[in-house]
């Protein structure tokens, strides 16, 4: 039979038109899902990884006590529809045995990091554990097989959980491996219990410390990026009783501040626990807040490669309260989020496990809102400073700014333009602790900031 040239052009059309579609519709559909784990008491997810299948691996906190007196580490496996595979406890130290971390090893298993390192086969089985002087908040697969955990310190184990060296007192919340073969670690440092950065090599020894002032602030997490630079987010406090809000800072690769961001409504706490490059070059960020001013919700907060945020979305059941511990972006260009839903400390808490497309959305557990910037707060970075820092006001317009010793003393004083950064140099004063106040028309606002050597 003879096909007519014509009918091979319409039947190519149609082909192209079916496939076009087809692939069109299969990217929209990505798997979205709230799912939520535990029992009759409090359990909690700190960490989620997409594991190799396509499924999750979740580690946290199950009380197993009285009241919230003693955990157990929970480790969870689910498919990729988020269906429970399989669960496991382990019993460490007796009290409280909280998981911090956890990653997928290129063996098919998994290492734990926690009261102490675990490490399991591919189903959760036991394979060796090894106990710490600290709890362990993060742990890494290196290229050689073996392990970088922070603590207290900052230790190297082989394959097998042996311990090849420590940084003494060196340690953080969260350690990420750098393209040099080094390590970056977050926390909070110094008396003035400041966010800041430390970058090690590969053998351990410090290269560099940064600090990220304000009267308090912390880093929960941190990772290099493409341009060989760092991300990291915590909170931040701006006085003594003041609110709390969720920081966001990227650096270059020596740790100098390339942008900071707060997000945030005034008087109420917001905090970020977990950051991660995307693949646009942007940031996810999630953490806990509150955008309507009453319970607390997941935040999940996108950015592009300059920290402005694109989009937000909260996540809520129910219950009065829920929070986000950990985020990752998904091979299918979504994001999975872990943490809790319910009152923690009162046995009504849950693993909170939730599953978005590629802007945040999950079937009916999602509200957008527009992270908001703080409204008059003023950053100081670095904090504590060898003499040299930079004052960054939010309002226009002249600001004084008088600096006090801690007897109330003005031991500097200067005018400042509110719509610029500016550099301020106290080197000729003594070391210590100084406080740092912003005087406008309509209100003054007052930072701390160490003075060291």
């Amino acid at each position: 039979m003879k096909i007519s040239a014509s009918f091979c052009s319409i039947w190519l059309i149609w082909l192209l038109i079916t496939s076009g579609l087809n692939s069109v519709a299969q990217d929209r559909t990505i798997v979205t899902f709230q799912k939520t784990f535990g029992g009759a008491k409090d359990d909690v997810g700190n960490a989620v990884r997409q594991t190799s299948d396509g499924g999750y691996i979740i580690v946290g906190n199950s009380d197993v006590g009285a009241g919230s007196t003693e955990q157990d580490i929970y480790l969870i496996k689910t498919d990729a529809q988020g269906e429970q595979s399989w669960e496991k406890t382990f019993d460490v130290v007796g009290i409280s045995d909280n998981g911090h971390g956890v990653e997928q090893t290129t063996d098919g298993g998994y290492i734990i990091a926690g009261a102490g390192l675990i490490k399991t086969d591919a189903s959760g089985n036991v394979e060796w554990s090894k106990n710490s002087a600290y709890f362990i908040n993060d742990v890494k697969q290196t290229p050689d097989g073996g392990y970088i955990a922070v603590s207290g310190d900052l230790i190297k184990y082989d394959a097998n959980g042996n311990e090849e060296w420590t940084t003494t007192g060196q340690g953080g919340n969260a350690v990420g491996l750098t393209s040099d073969g080094g390590y970056i670690v977050t926390g909070e440092y110094t008396l003035s219990y400041v966010a800041g950065l430390i970058k090690f090599d590969a053998a351990g020894s410090t290269e560099w410390t940064q600090y990220y002032g304000g009267y308090s602030s912390k880093g929960h997490a941190v990772q290099q990026t493409s341009d060989g630079g760092y991300i990291f987010a915590g909170e931040y406090q701006f006085e003594h009783w003041g609110d709390v809000d969720l920081y966001v800072v990227k650096t270059d690769t020596a740790g100098n501040i390339e942008w900071a961001k707060h997000f945030g409504n005034d008087n109420i706490t917001e905090r970020g626990y977990s950051v991660q490059q995307t693949t646009d070059g942007g940031y996810i960020v999630v953490g806990e807040g509150s955008p309507d001013l009453l319970d607390y919700d997941a935040w999940l907060i996108k950015t592009d490669a300059s920290g402005t945020a694109t989009w937000g979305q909260a996540f809520s059941t129910a219950n009065d309260n829920d929070g986000g511990y950990s985020v990752r972006q998904t091979d299918d260009g979504g994001y999975v989020v872990a943490g809790y839903t319910g009152e923690v400390g009162t046995g009504k808490a849950d693993v909170y496990l939730v599953k978005t497309d590629s802007s945040g959305h999950a079937s009916g557990i999602t509200h957008s809102f527009q992270p908001s910037l703080p409204t008059q707060k003023h950053n100081i970075f670095p904090n504590p400073t060898s003499g040299k820092f930079t004052l960054q006001v939010t309002n226009a317009g002249n600001q004084q700014i008088n600096i006090h010793n801690m007897i109330g003393d003005i031991v500097f004083e200067t005018i400042v333009d509110g719509s610029n950064a500016t550099p301020i140099d106290i080197s000729n004063l003594p070391t210590g602790v100084y406080l740092v106040s912003v005087i406008s028309d309509h209100q003054k606002e007052v930072r701390k900031i160490v003075k060291s050597k």
